[in-house]
Protein backbone atom coordinates (compact mmCIF):
# COMPACT_ATOMS: atom_id res chain seq x y z
CA UNK A 1 0.00 0.00 0.00
CA UNK A 2 1.40 3.53 -1.12
CA UNK A 3 2.47 5.84 2.17
CA UNK A 4 0.57 8.48 1.36
CA UNK A 5 2.18 10.35 4.86
CA UNK A 6 5.67 10.88 6.29
CA UNK A 7 7.15 9.38 8.83
CA UNK A 8 7.70 12.79 10.46
CA UNK A 9 4.16 13.84 9.44
CA UNK A 10 2.41 11.46 11.47
CA UNK A 11 3.49 12.46 14.37
CA UNK A 12 1.29 15.79 14.33
CA UNK A 13 -1.27 14.07 12.53
CA UNK A 14 -2.13 11.72 14.84
CA UNK A 15 -1.73 13.35 17.90
CA UNK A 16 -5.31 14.89 18.28
CA UNK A 17 -7.10 11.41 17.54
CA UNK A 18 -4.73 10.00 20.33
CA UNK A 19 -5.56 12.74 22.87
CA UNK A 20 -9.69 12.86 21.90
CA UNK A 21 -9.93 8.72 21.40
CA UNK A 22 -10.90 8.09 24.73
CA UNK A 23 -12.39 4.63 26.06
CA UNK A 24 -15.77 7.23 26.32
CA UNK A 25 -15.68 8.43 22.74
CA UNK A 26 -14.94 4.48 21.63
CA UNK A 27 -17.86 3.59 23.66
CA UNK A 28 -20.53 6.00 22.55
CA UNK A 29 -19.05 5.20 18.85
CA UNK A 30 -20.10 1.53 19.78
CA UNK A 31 -23.45 2.56 20.82
CA UNK A 32 -23.90 4.25 16.97
CA UNK A 33 -23.86 0.55 15.64
CA UNK A 34 -26.76 -1.40 14.90
CA UNK A 35 -27.37 -4.21 17.84
CA UNK A 36 -29.03 -7.42 17.79
CA UNK A 37 -32.52 -6.25 19.34
CA UNK A 38 -32.54 -3.26 17.13
CA UNK A 39 -32.06 -5.33 14.07
CA UNK A 40 -34.41 -8.26 14.94
CA UNK A 41 -37.12 -5.45 16.01
CA UNK A 42 -37.03 -3.29 12.44
CA UNK A 43 -37.21 -6.74 10.66
CA UNK A 44 -40.48 -7.81 12.62
CA UNK A 45 -41.73 -4.45 12.13
CA UNK A 46 -40.90 -4.21 8.45
CA UNK A 47 -42.68 -7.78 8.06
CA UNK A 48 -45.59 -6.75 10.38
CA UNK A 49 -46.55 -3.72 8.06
CA UNK A 50 -45.53 -5.66 4.87
CA UNK A 51 -48.25 -8.56 5.23
CA UNK A 52 -50.49 -5.35 5.85
CA UNK A 53 -49.74 -3.48 3.32
CA UNK A 54 -50.94 -6.57 0.61
CA UNK A 55 -54.35 -5.17 1.47
CA UNK A 56 -53.88 -1.77 -0.39
CA UNK A 57 -54.74 0.45 2.38
CA UNK A 58 -52.78 3.21 2.36
CA UNK A 59 -51.67 4.28 5.81
CA UNK A 60 -50.13 0.16 5.98
CA UNK A 61 -48.91 1.10 2.72
CA UNK A 62 -47.10 4.27 4.06
CA UNK A 63 -46.39 2.47 7.07
CA UNK A 64 -44.60 -0.70 5.44
CA UNK A 65 -42.40 2.18 3.58
CA UNK A 66 -41.06 3.71 6.57
CA UNK A 67 -40.38 0.47 8.39
CA UNK A 68 -38.86 -0.78 5.25
CA UNK A 69 -36.40 2.83 5.11
CA UNK A 70 -35.39 1.65 8.95
CA UNK A 71 -34.81 -1.66 8.32
CA UNK A 72 -32.72 -0.87 5.16
CA UNK A 73 -30.68 1.95 7.53
CA UNK A 74 -29.54 -0.77 9.91
CA UNK A 75 -28.92 -3.21 7.54
CA UNK A 76 -26.43 -0.85 5.54
CA UNK A 77 -25.40 0.20 8.70
CA UNK A 78 -24.43 -3.22 9.44
CA UNK A 79 -22.64 -3.92 6.06
CA UNK A 80 -20.74 -1.21 6.29
CA UNK A 81 -19.55 -2.55 9.67
CA UNK A 82 -19.15 -5.92 7.73
CA UNK A 83 -16.95 -4.58 5.15
CA UNK A 84 -14.51 -2.63 7.90
CA UNK A 85 -14.13 -5.85 9.98
CA UNK A 86 -13.65 -8.30 6.49
CA UNK A 87 -10.24 -6.35 6.40
CA UNK A 88 -9.20 -8.16 9.79
CA UNK A 89 -11.47 -11.37 9.40
CA UNK A 90 -12.69 -11.74 5.87
CA UNK A 91 -15.03 -14.75 7.33
CA UNK A 92 -17.18 -11.83 9.50
CA UNK A 93 -19.65 -11.05 5.99
CA UNK A 94 -20.25 -14.81 5.85
CA UNK A 95 -20.83 -14.88 10.02
CA UNK A 96 -23.14 -12.46 9.62
CA UNK A 97 -25.03 -14.12 6.89
CA UNK A 98 -24.34 -11.38 4.34
CA UNK A 99 -22.64 -13.73 1.73
CA UNK A 100 -19.93 -12.65 -0.23
CA UNK A 101 -19.41 -8.76 0.49
CA UNK A 102 -18.28 -6.73 -3.00
CA UNK A 103 -15.42 -4.42 -2.89
CA UNK A 104 -14.88 -1.99 -5.18
CA UNK A 105 -11.89 -2.73 -7.45
CA UNK A 106 -9.29 -0.03 -9.01
CA UNK A 107 -7.00 -0.50 -11.11
CA UNK A 108 -4.04 -1.72 -9.69
CA UNK A 109 -1.01 1.06 -9.83
CA UNK A 110 2.37 0.14 -9.44
CA UNK A 111 4.16 1.62 -6.99
CA UNK A 112 6.92 4.32 -7.54
CA UNK A 113 10.51 3.30 -7.41
CA UNK A 114 13.11 4.41 -5.47
CA UNK A 115 14.71 7.28 -7.36
CA UNK A 116 18.14 5.95 -8.83
CA UNK A 117 21.38 7.82 -10.33
CA UNK A 118 20.43 11.11 -7.97
CA UNK A 119 23.16 13.70 -8.53
CA UNK A 120 23.74 17.86 -8.05
CA UNK A 121 26.34 20.34 -9.26
CA UNK A 122 26.90 23.22 -8.28
CA UNK A 123 24.62 26.39 -10.03
CA UNK A 124 25.42 29.45 -11.18
CA UNK A 125 24.81 31.26 -8.23
CA UNK A 126 25.85 31.21 -4.44
CA UNK A 127 24.05 29.03 -2.13
CA UNK A 128 22.33 27.04 -5.70
CA UNK A 129 22.33 23.76 -6.92
CA UNK A 130 21.18 22.06 -9.86
CA UNK A 131 19.64 18.24 -9.37
CA UNK A 132 19.36 15.65 -11.66
CA UNK A 133 17.56 12.13 -11.10
CA UNK A 134 16.70 9.03 -13.36
CA UNK A 135 13.46 9.40 -14.58
CA UNK A 136 11.13 6.90 -12.22
CA UNK A 137 7.45 5.64 -13.83
CA UNK A 138 4.50 7.04 -12.80
CA UNK A 139 6.42 9.84 -11.23
CA UNK A 140 4.04 13.67 -11.11
CA UNK A 141 6.64 15.57 -8.74
CA UNK A 142 9.99 15.08 -7.73
CA UNK A 143 11.19 16.47 -4.45
CA UNK A 144 15.12 17.52 -3.06
CA UNK A 145 14.85 17.82 0.84
CA UNK A 146 18.41 18.94 3.12
CA UNK A 147 19.38 18.78 6.05
CA UNK A 148 22.33 19.88 7.98
CA UNK A 149 22.64 18.19 11.17
CA UNK A 150 22.58 14.26 11.82
CA UNK A 151 20.46 13.01 8.71
CA UNK A 152 19.44 9.69 10.62
CA UNK A 153 16.90 12.02 12.51
CA UNK A 154 13.62 12.85 10.57
CA UNK A 155 12.93 15.92 11.98
CA UNK A 156 16.42 17.66 10.40
CA UNK A 157 14.98 17.08 7.01
CA UNK A 158 12.84 20.14 5.62
CA UNK A 159 11.72 20.43 1.56
CA UNK A 160 14.17 22.52 -0.44
CA UNK A 161 12.86 22.37 -3.84
CA UNK A 162 10.20 20.69 -5.83
CA UNK A 163 9.79 20.06 -9.89
CA UNK A 164 7.32 18.32 -12.00
CA UNK A 165 10.65 17.42 -13.97
CA UNK A 166 13.48 15.36 -13.15
CA UNK A 167 16.31 17.17 -14.73
CA UNK A 168 17.67 20.70 -13.87
CA UNK A 169 15.99 21.10 -10.20
CA UNK A 170 16.77 24.26 -8.78
CA UNK A 171 17.95 24.43 -5.30
CA UNK A 172 18.11 28.02 -4.24
CA UNK A 173 18.71 29.25 -0.50
CA UNK A 174 21.94 27.27 0.57
CA UNK A 175 23.93 28.74 3.20
CA UNK A 176 27.63 29.14 1.70
CA UNK A 177 30.12 27.16 3.36
CA UNK A 178 27.78 24.63 5.02
CA UNK A 179 27.99 20.72 4.86
CA UNK A 180 24.48 19.52 3.48
CA UNK A 181 22.93 15.98 3.34
CA UNK A 182 20.22 15.51 0.27
CA UNK A 183 17.81 13.16 -1.15
CA UNK A 184 15.05 12.88 -3.20
CA UNK A 185 11.93 11.00 -4.04
CA UNK A 186 9.04 11.04 -6.97
CA UNK A 187 5.44 11.82 -5.84
CA UNK A 188 2.15 10.81 -7.40
CA UNK A 189 -0.59 13.16 -6.27
CA UNK A 190 -0.45 11.74 -1.99
CA UNK A 191 1.29 8.86 -3.22
CA UNK A 192 5.13 9.40 -1.92
CA UNK A 193 7.52 7.01 -2.84
CA UNK A 194 10.81 5.84 -1.24
CA UNK A 195 13.98 8.23 -0.70
CA UNK A 196 16.64 8.13 -2.65
CA UNK A 197 20.68 7.60 -1.28
CA UNK A 198 21.67 10.30 0.50
CA UNK A 199 24.27 12.82 -1.19
CA UNK A 200 26.59 14.87 0.51
CA UNK A 201 28.01 18.23 -0.50
CA UNK A 202 29.04 21.46 0.68
CA UNK A 203 27.55 24.56 -0.70
CA UNK A 204 29.21 26.94 -1.90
Amino acid sequence: MPQKTSNADMVPKTAPVSRSYTDELHAYLLSLLTSPVVYRGARDRFLESYNGSLQGDPEKVAACEADRKELNRQHLMLLGLAKLAATQDPTVPEKLGLGPVATKTSAVKSRLAKPENFKLKYGSKDGEMLGTVSSVKGAKMFEIWGCTGDPNLEENWSLLAAAPNCTGIVVKGLTPGTKYWFRIRAMRHNELGPWSNYITLRSV
